[in-house]
């Protein structure tokens, strides 16, 4: 019998418009408003217990691909959170791949268009030559697939129809169809790395080390424009538009970005700052493409940080750091916004396919990545576990007490109680009062359910008071013929704070 920590139901859509994702702490996803960079919150918020990076955000711009290694395993995954999904707190994760085979970096996530997959690479810092993977972006492939290569790659990028996956090995640029249906083949002319797909599929851009950056059509061929670059890493990135290209740039110790128009034209640097290396991975744009965010690492004077900045496509005004009090903020990536940006409209056909990955699927895993709950105002039950029974039938049931004074005109159960008096407790002296007694739930064997705690009286006034309660949980799962079995966890309940409509006034 195992009980599974995942948390269901809660809704806690987060304010908008928290739109920059990035790595904070070097440990967490956290999400920022670039307006109003002070309002971050911590999407995975769970500190050292894993360690997660490289976020990137669904070109619909609901949900967020990321990598996360827990310490108590070791494994790098890929999972997926959606901050506002509406009936789904913002602790839940999809795994999306699951490996077991030890420490191994996974990273370079690209979402294709369509958002049905994701491609990435898996090895161990062997640069355009790690194994390439495509996995079902909704967490139901039971393993990821491995891209039918000629020594791994790197960079993955997708064509706008979905249909192609384009990346590098050996200086030399490659694609393969989105469905693995077979081999790669080189992409004739492309002796370069970094590929980046134009949004409307088009256009290929790429990178050659310490020489220039190249944009191809789509079918290769001799380059359609070439732009002197003296840095080793392209950083390539374009517009939602696609009608500018942002590159990175490097003149002795100073690095920075360029931004230049598809047909070579109106070339001109971001500002750049003394001391700060804008350090890769590519540059993000904003949805209306006036804006890039970007990691940069500054060495002057004073401490080594690593900072997310922000700064005008057009190159003027200054550079700006959002992270300000951040020593480790890494990874920016800005939310898509389809709706009021949708991009490009005319989408050049790779020529490839979109059909669905070979081999298994599995019911998607879902994973409790921090330990706070959201309930609605007047909510009485809380979301809490999904069990899983390993016995012919299991009988889920328990308590959840916390530490604390009970509001003037609660009693709390005789048991807990330092007396049997009816007289209202003290709120000087916390003392354990139970707040919520666990549903029972009947589970049958080789099934999974979810589990929910009901509040008591006490746990209802606390929670409204209080804002917040941490409960202690005792979950027993019992099964006729084996023992008991009882699981302890604490947990945070949070009261979510009421969404305010908003009106349009004429």
């Amino acid at each position: 019998m195992t009980a599974a920590l995942a948390a269901f139901g809660a809704s806690a859509a987060l304010a908008a418009p928290k739109e920059i994702a990035y790595v904070c702490h070097g440990e967490d996803i956290c999400l920022l408003d670039p307006d109003n960079p002070s309002a971050v919150t911590n999407l995975t918020d769970n500190g050292t217990t894993s360690y997660d990076e490289d976020p990137t955000w669904s070109p619909d711009g609901k949900r967020i691909a990321f990598v996360a290694k827990f310490s108590s395993k070791g494994e790098e995954n890929i999972y997926t959170m959606e901050p506002e999904a509406p009936e789904q707190t913002f602790n839940i994760a999809t795994q999306i791949t699951h490996f077991t085979n030890g420490v191994v970096p996974t990273g370079e996530i690209a979402w294709s268009p369509n958002g049905s997959k994701l491609a990435f690479v898996r090895g161990a810092n062997n640069f355009g030559s790690n194994p390439l993977y495509v996995v079902n972006a909704d967490g139901t492939s039971a393993n990821a697939t491995e891209i039918p290569t000629t020594g791994g790659g790197g960079t993955p990028s997708w064509s706008a129809d979905s249909g192609k996956i384009a990346f590098w090995h050996n200086n030399q640029i490659y694609t393969v169809a989105g469905d693995l249906s077979g081999p790669a083949t080189a992409l004739p002319g492309a002796t370069c790395t970094e590929p980046a797909w134009s949004p409307d599929g088009s256009k290929i851009a790429c990178g050659r080390e310490f020489t220039n950056i190249q944009i191809f059509g789509a079918s290769g061929g001799s380059p359609l424009t070439t732009i002197t670059n003296s840095s080793q890493f392209a950083f390539a990135s374009w517009s939602p538009s696609g009608a500018q290209l942002a590159y990175h740039q490097q003149e002795g110790e100073n690095t920075y970005f360029r931004i230049v128009n598809a047909d070579g034209s109106g070339n001109h640097a971001l500002p750049v700052v003394q001391d700060l290396n804008a350090n890769g991975p590519a540059p993000s744009w904003s949805p209306d493409g006036t804006r890039l965010v970007f990691q940069g690492r500054y060495f002057g004077p004073g401490p080594s940080t690593n900072e997310v900045y922000i700064a005008n496509a057009d190159g003027s005004g200054s550079v700006t750091p959002l992270t300000p009090d951040q020593v480790y903020a890494t990874s920016p990536a800005w939310k898509p916004n389809p709706v009021a940006h949708p991009g490009p409209q005319v989408i050049t056909p790779s020529g490839g396919s979109t059909a669905p990955l070979p081999g298994p699927t599995v019911k998607p895993t879902l994973k409790w990545f921090t330990n706070r709950i959201f309930v609605s105002p007047g909510a009485q039950y809380v979301p809490m576990l999904s069990v899983g029974c390993g016995g012919p039938v299991c009988n889920a049931g328990g308590t959840g007490t916390t530490k604390a004074s009970v509001a003037a005109g609660i009693r709390p159960r005789p048991a807990l109680a330092a007396t049997a008096s009816a007289k209202p407790m003290s709120s000087k002296k916390p003392k354990q009062v139970v707040v919520g007694n666990i549903v029972k739930t009947k589970i049958l064997g080789g099934q999974t359910k979810p589990v929910k705690m009901k509040l008591t009286t006490a746990g209802v006034k606390l929670l409204t008071q209080l804002g917040k309660l941490t409960i202690d949980v005792k979950l027993t799962i019992a099964s006729p013929g084996q023992a008991t079995v009882t699981t302890k966890k604490t947990i945070h309940v949070v009261l979510a704070k009421p969404k305010h409509s908003r009106h349009k006034h004429s």
